[in-house]
């Protein structure tokens, strides 16, 4: 794989993390400009500004969001790369990550219900084709994926609201 050279530096971010322009489908791209292990750190949130629900803000708790420059163009996909755990502020690689590689997230792991759902072109065999948020999918589509707090505690609220009286009396 050829290793991308000369990306602009995105703040908050490795150095080992650059910024790509009009890459592929998705406009601009973060790309790792060395390998990242299962684990390693890439990004850390410190520049982190609560800011009004938007396309580059990251949902951190119910009705709450930010805006970081590092994550402003961490893309889509069904497959990511890194998760965002936004209790840590960090941006986390999930699996090996080559150098040259486009990060990406899974959106619907912050996100309950997107402001602007897209269509998927991450052509991954899981793709789920339509991302609207995590409030539109089942847990079990969700159990595949690294969630934030707030996404699970919101899935929680939805089930008890929604199971049979006797459910949710233990009767």
């Amino acid at each position: 794989m050829t290793v991308v050279r000369h990306l602009a530096r995105v703040p908050n971010c490795s150095s080992a993390v650059g910024l790509k322009p009009h890459a592929a489908a998705y406009g601009a791209s973060l790309m790792a400009q060395r390998a990242f292990r299962p684990g390693d750190v890439v990004a850390r949130l410190d520049d982190a500004v609560p800011a009004p629900q938007g396309p580059s803000t990251v949902q951190i708790g119910p009705g709450r969001h930010v805006r970081s420059e590092a994550l402003e163009h961490l893309n889509h996909s069904c497959r990511p790369n890194v998760a965002v755990d936004t209790t840590a502020r960090t941006v986390t690689a999930t699996r090996a990550i080559a150098a040259g590689e486009m990060l990406t997230s899974f959106y619907p792991s912050t996100e309950w219900q997107l402001e602007a759902p897209f269509v998927c072109q991450c052509g991954e065999p899981e793709c789920l084709r339509f991302v609207a948020g995590a409030r539109f999918l089942s847990p079990d589509v969700l159990s595949r994926y690294s969630v934030n707090k707030h996404i699970v505690e919101a899935i929680v609220a939805t089930l008890s609201i929604s199971a049979p009286r006797a459910l949710r009396s233990g009767s």
